[in-house]
């Protein structure tokens, strides 16, 4: 069984660690689709410390507990399978000033997929950005990231712009 909460701001160091593990795996795995900008080192640990002060404010995150096969006997011994991470964005002025909800991370192990934990995750993450007033959500997603592309446009989501980056010429 899975069960997903919000993480907070006095969250146990382990629950913390939980979550750069799977910060750390997902860049491992848009690493492999191409992403052109790589995670820094201890980046996992720096993009948390960065939320924290504003979690459940500004930002959120969500983590889906599973029930750890290493310990199947110990009740509550549980570990992270997934996370969402959001945060409420505000547009230029030239644009409404239009205050969204910015899907910024979701990421589910590859033992968990298929079974409904990302799709779980959203909702709770979705949920937070309404109680707050945010009927617009927003994200983007890598381009050669075929899954998440359909995840993403079952769940109502339509490409609207596209990202371009160019790295600096080498000399």
């Amino acid at each position: 069984m899975i069960e997903v909460r919000a993480l907070e701001r006095d969250a146990p160091p382990e629950d913390l660690l939980a979550v750069e593990g799977l910060f750390t795996a997902m860049y491992g795995h848009m690493d492999g689709l191409g992403l052109m900008v790589p995670l820094a080192p201890g980046g996992a640990g720096l993009w948390l410390k960065a939320l924290m002060p504003m979690l459940g404010k500004l930002h959120t995150i969500h983590v889906a507990w599973a029930q750890d096969p290493a310990a199947p006997g110990r009740v509550g011994a549980l570990r992270a399978v997934g996370f969402a991470a959001g945060s409420i964005r505000v547009g230029p002025a030239h644009l409404g000033g239009l205050r969204s909800g910015a899907v910024t991370h979701l990421y589910v192990d590859p033992s968990e997929r298929g079974g409904g934990v990302g799709r779980r995750l959203y909702e709770a993450l979705s949920g937070w950005f309404t109680e707050r007033g945010l009927l617009h959500q927003e994200l983007e997603v890598l381009v050669h990231n075929e899954p998440a592309r359909r995840f993403w446009t079952s769940l109502g989501f339509v490409p609207d712009h596209l990202v371009m980056r160019r790295l600096p010429a080498r000399s």
